[in-house]
């Protein structure tokens, strides 16, 4: 759960309405993340259901969806049956539907035709490199999806090396939302490059050079899938 904090890094409490007709902007939101999904296995039914339940404003789906055991339009609808129809499951591509890395497993393309941004507001590419803040109005977090280690069959390797365009970019769309005094700065990618399973940092991860960069620029939270495994520090 996110919620607002002042300068001090100290959290702050809930709002109420402020009148019968107006709210005050929120002060918190919940959101659900997760990656290497599978279709209709017990673990991610039991995955989905529990997003459904969470209450959650909306979930990250940081890559590796289907693993080819269903075709793109037949899992979306596996997802939403679970989690609701409109609901933001919102896609980040993983090695699995890049079309390089595994090819036959689905194309990120499909899967995001079939379950598009529902949040809105978004710059960049839906499910390859996009950042969007939350919530739109008085936003609390900006969130940046970023697709480093990854060949697209359609536009070729992401690349984020110090000096490239997309390293730039990540620069920009981190300080651009501290810029604008925007609280908390998120991150997500699907592969790895700190992890205790047996993923690398490159040349399979992420690479040194852009995993540099978020500590350095001190962004509050790391998200990524691809081990399939359950870790936090």
């Amino acid at each position: 759960r996110i919620r607002a904090r002042d300068n001090a890094n100290n959290f702050s409490g809930y709002t109420t309405n402020a009148s019968a007709t107006t709210q005050a902007p929120s002060e918190s939101f919940t959101f659900t993340a997760g990656a290497d999904y599978d279709y209709n296995f017990q673990g991610v039914n039991e995955s989905l259901d529990a997003i459904a339940a969470s209450g959650a404003n909306f979930h990250l789906a940081l890559g590796d969806f289907s693993y080819g055991f269903a075709t793109e339009p037949v899992w979306c609808d596996y997802v939403k049956s679970r989690v609701g129809a409109t609901f933001p499951f919102e896609l980040l591509s993983g090695d699995h539907e890049d079309g390089t890395n595994n090819p036959g497993d689905g194309l990120i393309g499909n899967f995001a035709a079939c379950l598009p941004d529902r949040i809105g507001g978004i710059t960049g590419t839906y499910a390859k490199e996009y950042y969007f803040d939350y919530p739109q109005v008085s936003p609390l977090a900006r969130f940046v999806l970023i697709s480093p280690g990854l060949t697209f069959s359609t536009d070729g390797a992401y690349v984020y090396t110090v000096g490239s365009t997309r390293y730039n970019w990540v620069v920009n769309a981190i300080d651009n939302a501290r810029a604008a005094g925007i609280k908390w700065g998120l991150v997500g990618t699907h592969r790895n490059c700190i992890t205790t399973g047996y993923k690398e940092c490159s040349p399979a991860g992420i690479g040194s050079d852009i995993m540099n960069l978020l500590v350095s620029k001190k962004v509050d939270l790391i998200l990524q899938g691809n081990d399939h495994t359950y870790q936090r520090s």
